[in-house]
């Protein structure tokens, strides 16, 4: 049973074919939410994001280690990789898993509304295509990108990429796909449009995710390197280079700020860079919790949450001052996080 502020969400098991069916919560999430992602307690918490209080937390009774989690364009469904293996430190060597699933939810109860077993881990998926389509990366040598049908997740078709291919993203506008290709050392570049690769862009050693912002630009973590890359969505070209002194996880742009967020893995917090001259420089760092992965916004950009997967909790920051407000406690290895506001 999960501990809960207003109640307790208890899912069982039903059997559909291969995969399995949790049951409609009795709190339905009507208010605004930040799902998190618990990677080693297999679940999901939901945050209520105007108290900032944990409200429950469910766990999936198939596959294992959820990693990140993306909503479709009206923020009714949301799409989540459990990737068979855990990514919590680091993304070499986790190409075959054998217990991965790609499943879709109703963000109003956790519903699973498709469910599939792949064939690899699969870092992560988006909705593409007015919704109509979930692309997914297999984490292999010859990477590929699988093109699902986003109700009945059945293959569609497929586009091959650089090497173990980890965060698939697009730009703000849709135009563009990014794969952030950890072996091959590059970003693919792909038309949301055609499906067809337009640019190869070399970047540090093993890039993790192309992070989208509001100024038309992706900023790359490389881990290995322990490099940002700055492209720009217009010209597909590298604007830009950070090199920093710890391993990053997450890139995140605060765009009511115009500052460049860069959460540190290593030392457990969020590193805060600002353009000075042309160039980013960092400002200040705030000590989170260890392992700090991911960062979200919500919508007007006066709060900040930062999942630390050390510490089983969120942080939740004031960006104005940079100061941390509070830790809300969720499960064992909270990575990804998506709000809904």
């Amino acid at each position: 049973m999960k501990t809960a502020l207003f109640g307790y969400c208890i899912f069982f098991l039903f059997l559909i074919s291969a995969c399995s069916k949790l049951e409609k919560t009795d709190a339905p999430v009507d208010y605004p939410a930040a799902y998190v992602i618990n990677g080693e307690s297999n679940s999901i918490s939901i945050i209520n994001i105007e108290s900032d209080e944990l409200v429950q937390s469910c766990q999936f009774k198939k596959g294992s280690w959820p990693h990140h989690i993306y909503s479709n364009s009206t923020e009714d469904k949301l799409v989540v990789s459990l990737v068979g293996t855990d990514l919590s430190s680091g993304h070499a060597g986790h190409g075959e898993a054998d217990d991965s699933y790609l499943m879709i939810l109703d963000a109003s109860n956790l519903k699973i509304l498709a469910c599939t077993k792949t064939n690899s881990a699969t870092h992560n998926a988006i909705f593409m295509n007015s919704d109509e389509e979930v692309w997914i990366t297999e984490m292999e040598d010859q990477g590929t990108i699988l093109k699902l049908d986003a109700k009945s997740l059945k293959e569609k078709g497929s586009i091959a990429v650089g090497s173990t291919p980890l965060e698939i993203t697009k730009d703000p506008n849709g135009t563009y796909v990014f794969v952030a290709n950890g072996s091959g050392n590059s970003i693919s570049v792909v038309s949301a449009a055609t499906g067809e690769v337009v640019k190869t862009i070399p970047v540090g050693l093993e890039p993790v995710g192309a992070w989208p912002a509001s100024n038309n630009k992706m900023y790359v973590d490389c881990e290995v390197s322990k490099q940002i890359y700055e492209i720009d969505v217009t010209t597909l070209t590298v604007t830009d280079t950070i090199a920093l002194t710890y391993t990053p996880a997450y890139v995140a742009y605060n765009q009511t700020l115009s500052e460049l967020w860069v959460s540190d893995a290593q030392n457990g917090g969020v590193h805060n860079y600002q353009l000075v001259a042309g160039s980013w420089v960092e400002q200040a760092f705030l000590a989170t919790g260890s392992n700090a992965h991911a960062i979200a916004f919500n919508a007007d950009y006066s709060k900040a949450y930062v999942t630390n997967q050390g510490q089983g909790n969120v942080s939740v920051i004031n960006p104005t001052t940079f100061v941390k407000i509070k830790d809300i406690t969720v499960e064992t290895k909270p990575n990804g996080i998506y709000i809904r506001d």
